[in-house]
């Protein structure tokens, strides 16, 4: 005599073993199971499926957050700071960027609070404009059509990265004798020109504001684009920190260049009655 098997569909199978095994149907004679119709199945499991065990939901692999890289620890963050640390705070002190420490904390400074006090220092720092050397390979570059020419005020106020990034891009078209679009064999470099209007109301803006010293009537007249530049440059600069023009020593001497000013103070400079009325 044949064995009798399940009338149930497999699935109902499953679930209905699951569900003795969880004791929510009583265990019943293999005979009494095979004669189980799959409708019947349906109906005893109707009011057990959500009480299986794999009805419940999946647990959640919870993926473990990326690690931040956190900044390099301070080896002996409380010992003395070194002369090095000492050194660059007493620099920054003398270009004005930073009050004097007393005594008694300058004494006392560790490496920790010395580092954090340099990276503010950093922080603070305006972008340095590009040097001369910089500027003149810049103006042969252009005038050989290897990079684009510029406004005369955004050329004069170049960094020196952003002048080391259009550098080494002349270069490269140099390498490869590639000229730009538009490319003009009559350019005239433009630094040596006298100043624009734009940048003459940008200066008389800055030393109405204080942020730059007036300029004296001799030099106003003869003043270039890149002079001026390097003027405008340094007014808002300090207008950017919400600093104002360094007092000047009472001589002839005037403010040619943002290289010849001292560190600014905190507040603003007398001016002189022979200089450009602005």
């Amino acid at each position: 005599m044949a064995k009798a098997k399940p009338r149930m569909t497999p699935e109902q199978q499953k679930l209905f073993k699951e569900a003795v095994e969880a004791k929510l149907i009583e265990p019943m004679k293999y005979a009494d199971y095979c004669k189980i119709t799959p409708e019947q199945a349906e109906e005893m499991l109707r009011d057990v499926k959500d009480r299986l065990p794999s009805a419940a939901p999946e647990k959640t692999v919870e993926t473990p957050e990326p690690k931040i890289e956190q900044k390099r620890e301070i080896k002996d963050p409380d010992a003395p700071a070194t002369k090095f640390q000492k050194r660059a705070i007493s620099e920054a002190v003398k270009a004005g960027h930073m009050e004097e420490l007393p005594k008694d904390k300058w004494d006392a400074l560790t490496k920790g609070e010395a580092s954090r006090i340099i990276g503010e220092i950093h922080a603070k720092q305006p972008p340095a404009p590009a040097t001369e050397s910089q500027m003149k390979e810049i103006e042969k570059l252009v005038k050989d059509g290897r990079i684009f020419p510029m406004k005369a005020d955004t050329y004069n106020s170049l960094s020196k990265d952003k002048a080391s990034t259009l550098i080494g891009i002349g270069r490269m078209n140099l390498e490869s004798n590639t000229r730009v679009e538009g490319y003009d064999p009559n350019y005239v470099p433009r630094r040596s020109q006298p100043k624009t209007p734009e940048q003459e109301n940008e200066l008389k803006r800055l030393v109405a504001e204080k942020r730059l010293n007036p300029v004296p009537r001799e030099q106003w007249n003869s003043l270039t684009q890149g002079e001026a530049g390097k003027l405008i440059y340094a007014g808002q600069q300090r207008e950017a920190a919400n600093e104002f023009a360094p007092p000047r020593e009472f001589s002839r001497d005037r403010e040619a260049a943002p290289s010849q000013e001292k560190p600014a103070p905190r507040k603003p400079a007398p001016s002189r009655a022979d200089d450009m009325p602005f």
